[in-house]
């Protein structure tokens, strides 16, 4: 009785193994903002706005900047996007993304390409913002810091929420509706646009937030 008891303890045993594909958050780093623009040397330039833990660690806050930085040119953004491991110390996880951020003259060439693209890609969920950037390159937008918020792109999205409980300014178009929007007869799609105030270069420094 107990042999037979014990031979289905010992099969199971071989099938829960544990976690066999878990990976530890010491070796990743979340992206919360992607930003397009037009290449130099190819058609697109993708940008990464992704965390850095050792910021808002408990034991040593504040300790370097609380978002670091990566570009890379290509002609596909999917393809981009994984590309991007190659200059990330860390896995580059994209469930997180909050700010797609998209140059103007990008949008005015088309965007179902790569936008179809990224929603068959499996890390991207589909409750991020589309924006649509003017006057200054989609990248600068993910490098202004803030004193209230760390994260540019948590700013940004936050800020577009609060628009929208206010004064009701966010059509709050995701990924599929955008899509389903350019792909339908008849429909035109909606998103917003977000313009810079100020000098840039001056924004992206932290002394920038200790004046008015």
């Amino acid at each position: 009785m107990i042999k037979k008891c014990m031979l289905p303890l010992f099969l199971i045993s071989f099938v829960l193994t544990g976690c066999w594909d878990s990976i530890e958050l010491n070796d990743i780093a979340i992206v919360t903002g992607m930003a397009i623009d037009p290449g130099e040397d190819s058609k697109y330039r993708l940008t990464l706005e992704y965390v850095n833990p050792a910021s808002f660690s408990k034991q040593s806050p504040g300790e370097g900047a609380p978002v670091a930085i990566l570009s890379l040119e290509g002609n596909s953004i999917p393809e981009l996007a994984r590309k991007m491991n190659i200059g990330a110390s860390r896995i580059l996880i994209f469930s997180h993304t909050r700010v797609l951020f998209i140059n103007e003259k990008i949008a005015k060439q088309g965007m179902l390409s790569f936008l179809d693209g990224l929603e068959r890609s499996a890390p991207f969920r589909n409750d991020f913002n589309i924006l649509i950037t003017k006057n200054h390159n989609a990248e600068d937008f993910t490098k202004i810091n803030n004193p209230l918020e760390k994260v540019p792109s948590l700013k940004v999205q936050k800020q577009a929420r609060s628009f929208a409980e206010v004064w009701g300014g966010d059509p709050k178009v995701r990924l599929s509706d955008f899509i389903s929007a350019v792909t339908s007869k008849g429909r035109t799609p909606v998103t917003n646009s977000v313009i810079l105030q100020g000098d840039p270069e001056k924004g992206e420094k932290m002394e920038s937030n200790m004046t008015n």
